[in-house]
C-alpha cells in the first residue's frame, strides 16, 4: 500500500496508518515488506509501532470475514463513514455516534473505499434506527491529493507544529478543494432548511463555505479535533487565508483548548482585522457572525471502566503477562 501511495515506509505509517486511519494495530505476514522501493520489513514495522504506539502481529496469512488475505496485505478495520463500527470503536467515534443516535439525523462522509478515476458510484444509503448513513468513495486521484496529500501531508503536520514533516504539491490544495466541493454537492441534495450541519475536523474545513455557495443558510458548526497553531505557524499553510475565511462561514467553531481558540482569534484579527469586529465570543466578518469557543471532548467513564473489567481485558492482561 505504501508503495502504491508513493510514500516511504515511515511516512506511510505516520500519515496513513496512524493519522489517517487511527490504527491501533496491524496484522501482517512474516515475509511482509512495504514502503517506496519496498525498503521496510517486519522489523522496521515493529520499530515504527513502538515509536507511534500501535501493535504489530505476524501470521502466515490472515482470514477476515471468510476472505483469505495474503501475507503481503494490510486491511483497515474501520471505514471512515461506517456508523455501525464507529459506534463500537471507542473514543471520539463513540461520542459522535452517541450524540447522533440520541438526536437522529444523517451521518455523512467518505466510506473508506477508493475507486478508479471516472467511476460513477451513487452514495451508499443505509438506515440504522433513527440515523441514516450516506457515504461516498474517493477516486484514486482524490485519495492521493485530498487525503494522503493536503490533509495528512500538509494540514496535519503544520497544525501540530511540525513544519519539518509537511510536504506540499500544488495539486494537493486543488484536490482538497475539489473533494470538499464534491461532498457539498452530494450533501446539498439531502439538506432540509431546518437541518443543523455539524462538520468535524480538518479534512472538511471548507464544507460550510461550499454549502453557503449553494444557497444553504442552515445553522452550521465546526469542531477541530487537532490543535490550531499559532499565527506564525498557521500562515505557513498553503492557502491559509482561504482556509481562515472558510472557517468564518460557520456559525460556531469549536476547539479543544483555550490556546487553540485564542490562536484562531489572533489570526483573524491579525489577518482580517480591517474587515472584522469582535462582540464577546463572536466575530463579525461581513454579514456572517461566527462564535468561537473551547469545548474539550470527554469520555464515557463508566463504559471505559466496564471495559477494564471485561473478559476480553482479562485475556489481554494474561497475554501481556
Amino acid at each position: 500500500l505504501a508503495e502504491l501511495a508513493g510514500l516511504p515506509a515511515r511516512q506511510f505509517v505516520q500519515q496513513a496508518l496512524v493519522n489517517g486511519l487511527g490504527a491501533t494495530g496491524v496484522v501482517v505476514g512474516e515475509d511482509f515488506r512495504f514502503g517506496r522501493g519496498r525498503e521496510g520489513d517486519v522489523a522496521l514495522l515493529w520499530d515504527l509501532g513502538r515509536e507511534f504506539g500501535f501493535e504489530v502481529s505476524t501470521v502466515a496469512a490472515v482470514e477476515l470475514n471468510g476472505e483469505r488475505i495474503s501475507s503481503s496485505g494490510i486491511r483497515k478495520s474501520l471505514a471512515v463513514g461506517d456508523f455501525e463500527k464507529a459506534a463500537q470503536s471507542g473514543g471520539l467515534a463513540v461520542a459522535l455516534a452517541d450524540a447522533l443516535s440520541a438526536r437522529g439525523g444523517i451521518w455523512f462522509g467518505w466510506d473508506g473505499e477508493v475507486v478508479p478515476a471516472g467511476t460513477r458510484v451513487p452514495p451508499k444509503v443505509k438506515t440504522i434506527d433513527n440515523v441514516t448513513t450516506v457515504t461516498l468513495p474517493l477516486t484514486r486521484k482524490d485519495y492521493n491529493q485530498f487525503y494522503v496529500g493536503f490533509t495528512n501531508s500538509v494540514l496535519w503536520p503544520i497544525f501540530h507544529y511540525r513544519l519539518d514533516l509537511a510536504s506540499h504539491q500544488s495539486a494537493y490544495l486543488s484536490g482538497y478543494k475539489r473533494v470538499n466541493s464534491k461532498f457539498a454537492d452530494a450533501l446539498s441534495a439531502l439538506l432540509e432548511p431546518d437541518d443543523v450541519v455539524w462538520v468535524h475536523d480538518y479534512h472538511l474545513i471548507p464544507l460550510a463555505d461550499e454549502l453557503r455557495k449553494r444557497g444553504h443558510q442552515n445553522k452550521m458548526g465546526f469542531f477541530l479535533h487537532i490543535p490550531f497553531p499559532s499565527y506564525e505557524i498557521f500562515t505557513a499553510t498553503p492557502g491559509y487565508d482561504w482556509i481562515g475565511t472558510a472557517l468564518l462561514s460557520y456559525d460556531l467553531v469549536g476547539f479543544q483548548t483555550k490556546t487553540d481558540n485564542a490562536n484562531f482569534r489572533h489570526f483573524v484579527t491579525s489577518e482580517f482585522g480591517d474587515r472584522t469586529t469582535e462582540d464577546g465570543d463572536a466575530i463579525m466578518f461581513g454579514s456572517r457572525r461566527t462564535t468561537t469557543g473551547c469545548f474539550p471532548i470527554g469520555i464515557d467513564v463508566d463504559a471505559f471502566r466496564a471495559l477494564a473489567y471485561s473478559k476480553e481485558a482479562d485475556e489481554r492482561i494474561t497475554y501481556l503477562e
